[in-house]
């Protein structure tokens, strides 16, 4: 399993989250990819990604789209 920190960025671009998605995905041909886009050592996903006043719904699209990758997902 390759534990990922690149998603723990401020940059959430789509081509961002594109070419980071895609460059662990070349590289793990028979391994499998373990997502985290929070952590104790990073400002919130939440508020890191949608600033001080992202709504709920923000909250769910976030989870969502990590819980859509391949692989494992730290939450």
């Amino acid at each position: 399993m390759g534990y990922s920190f690149e998603l723990l960025t401020t940059d959430s671009s789509s081509a961002y989250l594109a070419n980071t998605v895609g460059r662990l995905e070349s590289q793990l041909k028979n391994g499998w990819p373990c997502w985290a886009v929070s952590n104790h050592d990073v400002a919130r996903v939440r508020t890191r990604w949608g600033g001080d006043h992202a709504s709920d719904d923000f909250a769910v699209l976030i989870q969502m789209l990590v819980l859509s990758l391949r692989g494992s997902v730290c939450i």
